[in-house]
Order: C-alpha cells, then structure tokens, then sequence
C-alpha cells in the first residue's frame, strides 16, 4: 500500500466515524427530549447502518479509481497508437532468400542523437556473421530495424536486393526467426510454446527438443513436453526459456535466424552447446548473432563492432585484444 492509499483509506476512515457520531447524537439528543423510545434509538442505529454503508462504497469509489487510473492511462496510450503501415506487396518464398543487407542505414530516435550511423553490413545463406559491442551501443535497434518495427532516416534494408518496405510486412517477418534474451512464452504447453503454429509432428517436436539441449531438463519435468511453462515460462529457468526458444527456432526452420544476446542466462556448458547448434543446425540459414560476450566467435564468417553507433568489420584475433582492454 502506498502512502496516498493509505491517505485515503485513513482520510475514509475518519469520515465514516463522523457520520456514525452525528447519527448517535442525534438519536440520544431525540432519546432526551422524548421524541424516541429506547426501541426507536436502536431501529434508528440499525437503519443508519444502511444509510453509512452506501455512503462508504462513495467514499471507496475516489480509491479504487486512483488504483485503476495508471492502467487506463497505459490503455488509452495503447489504443492511440499509430498502426503500423504496411505498403508492401511483394511476397517472398522462404526457399529463395539469398541475402540481407544493411546499406548505410542512419537511425535515431530523436533528431538530436543518431544511434546509428550509416551502417552497411550484408549476410548470405550460410553465412554466419557476429554483431559485438557493449551494452546501449545500438545493437538491439539493428534488430528492430532488420524486423521492420522501425524505419530507417536514411538508407535501406534489402533481401536480394530488393528494398525490404516492398514486401507484405507478415510475410517479411515470417523470414525470421528471432531467439532474445528473454523471449517470452505462453501460459500453455511446453511442447505448444515450441511449435507455436501446431504443424509440427511429435518427432520433429522431440527432435528440436533434443537439439536444443532442452532434451536433458525434459525428464524432470512432470509431465515432460507436457507440462505447463508457466505465465512467460515462471515455471522453467531462465536457460531452460532461452532453450525453449532455441528449439522454437529450430522447428521454424525460417531462412534467417537472429540471436540477441541468446547465451545472457547459459552457463559456461550450455555456452558451448549453443555455439555447436549454431555451427550445425543452421548451416544453411543466414545467421546473426547480436552479442557483448566475445567468446566462441570461431566459425564466424565476419564479426562486425559497433561502436558510438558505427559499425566496423574487425577481424577474429583482434576481438581478444579489444575484449581485454
């Protein structure tokens, strides 16, 4: 309970009490001049319990839309928000995506601060290519501009080539296959919260699981695949979650998969486990690994730094150097 709750609960209180004393004033004032007999005074206390009682719901009103006023501001600020516009018409095939590319994209999220700045960089199927730097040098914003849910101020997004605003904005995000730091999952199955779309068979269930790593927590679990995960996973770990998502990207099988900072809850084994489902499990995808931690970046094909919002190729070697400064 907060201080202004328990203002007003006090404050209800003390209003209460003072109607209840004017009543009884009142009465015993009537009961001395005669006016009431000892058994009106008692049917006049009982009848003015029915009179406080409404009195006091009004006085609760004030409190209880002080409790529900912050969540109706964040709804009306959700129902006011801009729909996003989806112009594009182009439809493209998982099985012919080839390339995406970053070609000197400029972003900020107010004109007084660029956190981007003309940053290029491209991948190709089977190419695995790294995105390193510290935590608030505009990492995540490349991510939220790859998936469209913002736009550049300058410079364009393309798959093969083609500017990325040209497709179906759904269809475009069903190219990708994004496993974050905390992905979130649903109050429902486990095995249902890895094949979220429900066209997977139990084998290809079980065989994400297994290649996930997520395999080994199954038996401890009550009911294994079965088993509820809990509001947003409450009943799994935080490696168990990020587990849940590696497979969920698996069984996607979509063309470009994307790890934002994906080994944040691992611990050094399943670090490593990670690094071998990236080496085999997507060969052939293009895949992006968006991370601070620069250890297990070998077979990376580039690694890119980004730094006060530009990003630079550095080579494997030089990673350790900048690591250890």
């Amino acid at each position: 309970m907060t201080m202004n709750d328990a203002g007003n609960t006090v404050f209800n209180g003390l209003i209460e009490r003072t109607i209840k004393s004017i009543l009884y004033i009142a009465g015993g004032f009537l009961l001395c001049k005669n006016e009431l007999t000892i058994g009106g005074v008692i049917a006049f206390i009982a009848y003015s319990g029915q009179v406080i009682a409404p009195i006091s719901a009004i006085l609760q009103i004030r409190m209880l839309l002080a409790q529900i006023s912050p969540a109706m501001n964040r709804l009306f600020d959700f129902l006011e928000l801009d729909e996003e516009k989806d112009e594009g018409k182009r439809v493209i095939p998982f099985q012919t995506v080839e390339r995406i590319a970053m070609d000197s994209v400029t972003f900020g999220y107010d004109e007084g601060r660029q956190i981007l700045e003309k940053v290029t960089f491209s991948a190709k199927r089977g190419e695995k290519v790294a995105i390193i730097g510290a935590n608030g040098s505009g990492k995540t914003t490349i991510i939220n501009l790859l998936l469209r849910f913002y736009n550049p101020q300058s410079g364009v997004i393309t798959i093969n080539g083609v500017d990325a605003g040209e497709f179906r904005l759904g269809e475009y995000r069903d190219l990708f296959s994004v496993v974050s730091q905390d992905p979130y999952l649903f109050q429902d199955l486990i095995r249902n919260n890895i094949d979220l779309c429900h066209k997977s068979t139990e084998e290809e269930i079980q065989a994400a699981s297994r290649k996930s790593g997520f395999n080994s927590f199954i038996s401890n679990l009550p009911n294994g695949l079965n088993s509820l995960a809990g509001q947003d996973g409450a009943n799994l770990s935080g490696g168990e979650k990020q587990k849940v998502a590696v497979a969920r990207a698996i069984i996607k099988d979509a063309p470009i998969v994307i790890f934002d900072e994906a080994t944040s809850n691992f611990d050094v084994e399943s670090d490593m486990l990670l690094h071998n489902i990236i080496m085999q499990e997507f060969e052939e995808k293009i895949l992006i690994l968006i991370t601070h931690n620069y250890k297990n970046l070998s077979g990376f094909n580039r690694i890119y730094q980004l730094t006060d919002g530009k990003l630079k190729e550095v080579e494997l070697k030089n990673v350790f150097l900048l690591h250890d400064l």
